[in-house]
């Protein structure tokens, strides 16, 4: 019942942030449904996993379910990953996109490989993911900066 009731939450969160794309400002000239487009999609498609997920859990059993227990979403690697996802949100205005994308991607995942691998990458291998990371945040900097004209945070590299 714990999963269904935080389903539910967050569906009313989605919701309500689906009703708020309407405020965003669209060109009159602009065909392709403005900034207001990309929310939507991710809004619908969590709404409709979200569906998929209540259909399941009330086609299983109530026996053969798992206990929902909310306060495990705050404990060990998922509170590092929330707080560290909060401090990139503090922080984006600040430093910008680029720069704090980066800091939080090259820490998220350096963390994560130090869970699963009991130690640190090797300089080979870390310098795979700075390139990577390096290239996925220009890239994405490029394609929402200049294909979407979506002005993102630019921070102190102004």
């Amino acid at each position: 019942m714990g999963e269904i009731l935080f389903m539910v939450i967050i569906a009313i969160a989605a919701i309500i942030m689906f009703i708020m794309t309407y405020d965003f400002p669209v060109s009159i000239i602009d065909k392709s449904g403005g900034a207001a487009l990309f929310p939507r999609i991710i809004i619908i498609l969590l709404l409709f996993f979200m569906l998929i997920r209540l259909i399941a859990i009330l086609r299983t059993k109530k026996e053969e379910r798992k206990p929902f227990a909310f306060t495990e979403m705050f404990k060990g690697s998922r509170l590092v990953y929330l707080l560290l996802t909060i401090a990139y949100i503090a922080v984006l205005t600040q430093l910008g996109f680029i720069i704090s994308s980066l800091l939080y991607l090259f820490i998220l995942i350096n963390y994560f490989y130090y869970l699963q691998n009991g130690r640190l990458p090797a300089v080979k291998t870390e310098m795979i993911i700075v390139i990577s990371i390096v290239a996925g945040v220009l890239i994405l900097n490029y394609f929402f900066g200049n294909v979407l004209n979506i002005l993102l945070p630019k921070g102190i590299l102004k």
